[in-house]
């Protein structure tokens, strides 16, 4: 009687263990056919020249960009305004340059993703005073073709808007003196962009060329 006790707890006890053994391995069997996600590492960067300029100097921005993905740059002053800069489509190198200008203090610059929405890659730079000297820029703008001033194209200096062309074709801004960069947009019009040192109260005239379509 003792004995056949003895083998029928055995039993008991080795159906237990193997029912243990047997939901393990069902557990295992199901966390291990679960889909893992990993993250793609990204290797998207921005880096600026120098790590400071001084007012009036040349900011030179680089970019690297992993993915055929559209991006672009946003630097942010210490006075809560931005500038973006479009980097357009695709991997490679990217280069964007611009006049340091007032007020003094950290830039901080952000690298985003378009398509993606990320904010992928950012780095920074110092201003410090320099030339804080303001002059007046007058921009004409006119037909290559024709000579005639041009009303209602748009001028931007360094990405940020100065304003659109009167019936005389002028725009007048004010800028810190040193290098800028000039872009000009008209419906009709080829973009037209351009590079000037401004040392004074100077003018400069800028010829438009027709577009072979319009916009």
């Amino acid at each position: 009687m003792n004995s056949t006790r003895i083998l029928n707890a055995g039993g008991r006890r080795g159906r237990i263990a193997l029912g243990k053994a047997l939901a393990l391995f069902i557990i295992l069997l199901v966390v291990f056919s679960l889909p893992v996600h990993v993250s793609a590492q990204r290797s998207d960067q921005c880096w600026a020249g120098s790590s400071q300029y001084r007012i009036g100097e040349t900011v030179t921005i680089s970019a690297s960009l992993s993915s055929s993905d559209e991006y672009y740059l946003l630097i942010w002053k210490p006075d809560g305004s931005s500038t973006q800069y479009d980097l357009g489509y695709g991997s490679g190198m990217r280069n964007v340059r611009g006049t340091a200008g007032p007020p003094t203090g950290l830039r901080t610059v952000e690298l985003w993703d378009v398509d993606t929405g990320d904010l992928v890659a950012t780095c920074g730079f110092t201003v410090t005073g320099g030339s804080n000297k303001l002059v007046t820029l007058t921009v004409i703008v006119k037909d290559l073709n024709t000579g005639k001033a041009l009303a209602g194209a748009e001028v931007y200096l360094d990405g940020a808007y100065g304003g659109m062309s009167d019936r005389r074709g002028k725009v007048t801004v004010r800028v810190s003196v040193g290098t800028h960069d000039l872009d000009i947009y008209m419906n009709g019009y080829t973009d037209y962009s351009a590079t000037i040192t401004v040392t004074r109260n100077t003018s400069c005239i800028a010829y438009l060329s027709q577009a072979l379509w319009h916009r």
